[in-house]
């Protein structure tokens, strides 16, 4: 682990500001703090400096949101559109076999409905679906040996031989393929300065993607969770492992919630005086008289509180 500090939200953005010259750098951050604003701000910098900077989204949601948060320059992507991307080039369609096609959902149940040819129970096939998504997803199908039973070895080559029959794509091995096309051609990778908020949410071989395009990285995000919608296989502990060899670490003090409580009173007039007598009670434990703030529904309203204060 390279440098770790921690740091609250209000400091972060100078922080990554004195760190433009690091070249990974993990933001550890509970689930609910949002610093979308701040990463969007750090990735149009490093585009006006000249980098060729890419805001990587877990999905369109998340690219939608970093968008709203204030990304001006810089492209932005959802991993998906990143991986079809990579398959469409000619390059990488002769390597994978497949176009950069998602297949769709009626293709998929067809698909489904094939494997029954292996003549397996419909409960066993599932299963051992499950297993192979969650697989593909993780890379596994690399590995020599991965597959044990003849009856995984029978009903993943008719998994293999409908999607190229098609050439469609998972969703769950687009980016080992897009992985697969990059390393096994003669593609020049481009050295990418990346941007990835929610890191820990995407899949083993979607931040293994990632980390093959990077040449500088910033990955924030929770070091659990369960995910995102459409992401079915989060892989926080690639988070962890990243933060452990990222040049720079920075841990986000967690935010202090508010203590909330509610009264129920009759009438205005029980209203206003309860109003009075917590403000008399918060001036008596020492707040400062600006510090304190009444919402209001309207300017009467305030009015008539203010008289009574």
């Amino acid at each position: 682990m390279g440098a770790f500090s921690t740091l609250s939200v209000f400091s972060l953005a100078e922080a990554l500001r004195e760190s433009r010259n690091e070249k990974t750098i993990a933001i550890v951050r509970d689930a609910s703090v949002d610093v979308s604003d701040i990463l969007a701000a750090t990735a149009d910098a490093w585009h006006c400096a000249g980098e060729t900077t890419l805001v990587i989204g877990v999905d369109e949601a998340s690219c939608d949101r970093m968008k709203r948060a204030g990304v001006r320059e810089a492209h932005v992507l959802s991993v998906e559109s990143l991986c079809l991307r990579i398959l469409d080039d000619a390059r990488v369609r002769d390597i994978t076999k497949r176009d950069a096609r998602i297949i769709d959902a009626n293709e998929y149940d067809v698909l489904l409905e094939d494997l029954k040819v292996s003549g397996l129970k419909p409960r066993r096939l599932r299963e051992m679906t499950k297993f192979f998504l969650k697989s593909l997803s993780e890379y596994d199908n690399e590995t020599e040996g991965w597959l044990v039973t003849p009856e995984e070895q029978l009903v993943f080559a008719l998994l293999e031989e409908n999607l190229e029959a098609r050439r469609a794509v998972l969703p769950c091995e687009a980016a080992s393929l897009a992985y697969r096309g990059l390393t096994e051609s003669d593609i020049d990778i481009p050295g990418l300065s990346i941007v990835v908020d929610d890191f820990g949410a995407l899949s083993k071989s979607q931040q293994r993607l990632v980390l093959l395009l990077a040449d500088k990285l910033i990955a924030a995000g929770a070091e659990s969770g369960a995910g995102l919608p459409g992401q079915p296989y989060p892989c926080y502990e690639g988070f962890s492992a990243f933060a452990n060899r990222a040049d720079r670490v920075m841990r986000l003090e967690s935010e202090t919630r508010p203590e909330i409580s509610t009264r129920r009173y009759e009438t205005p007039i029980e209203e206003f005086a309860g109003v009075k007598a917590q403000v008399v009670m918060l001036l008596e434990e020492g707040f400062a008289p600006e510090d304190i703030l009444i919402a209001v529904p309207h300017s009467l309203w305030a009015a008539r509180i203010a008289d009574r204060l």
